[in-house]
């Protein structure tokens, strides 16, 4: 049986979505703020070679240089440090392939809170090892297409692995028991 929004809503799940990504700078401010130093502060360089073939000044943000070798660590901390305490103590599950889920995984150690990662089964080894590395409890999924990932974590969710899920696929943020569990901007 292919559960439905509602059939999901009925277990006293509560499915948010972003319909539209507007960010304003003070909610740029905000969140710089609150990452403060778990976040390094990388490089931004110039790129001589590129800004004269597009005929401007282009800089490279390094981000290469994060803990998780991507910017996806940003995100992670972010949805991660609005999480409640029973929410940290339920963990959390998130659908990648690879860098995002690197992310919730070295976040999820280091802040005390079990991870689930659900991956397609023809994730690269090297990018399953290192999430595993994390400390993430790896889930190898098979016929797995990345149009499924949030739809496939709600099922995972609602059996019973954890609460709640950090994803920054199919616009689906966050899925909780409690509205009232969310504050703030995921």
């Amino acid at each position: 049986m292919t559960p439905t929004n509602s059939s999901i809503e009925q277990r006293g799940y509560q499915i948010k979505k972003k319909d539209t990504m507007t960010v304003t700078a003070n909610q740029i401010r905000m969140t710089a703020a609150r990452l403060g130093e778990q976040i390094i502060r990388t490089p931004t360089l110039e790129a001589p070679m590129l800004s004269r073939h597009l005929g401007c000044d282009l800089f490279l943000k390094m981000e290469c240089l994060q803990h998780t070798s991507s910017f996806k660590a940003r995100g992670a901390l972010n949805a991660m440090l609005h999480l409640s305490d029973k929410q940290r103590k339920n963990g959390v599950i998130t659908m990648s392939a690879g860098n995002h889920a690197q992310a919730v995984a070295y976040h999820a150690e280091r802040m005390g809170i079990p991870a689930t990662i659900v991956m397609p089964a023809q994730t690269p080894f090297a990018k399953v090892a290192r999430t595993r590395a994390f400390g993430a409890n790896v889930v190898l999924a098979r016929n797995l297409e990345v149009q499924d990932f949030g739809f496939y974590a709600v099922v995972v969710s609602i059996i019973g692995l954890v609460t709640l899920l950090v994803n920054s696929c199919a616009g689906i943020m966050a899925i909780s028991s409690n509205e009232a569990d969310f504050q703030g901007e995921y």
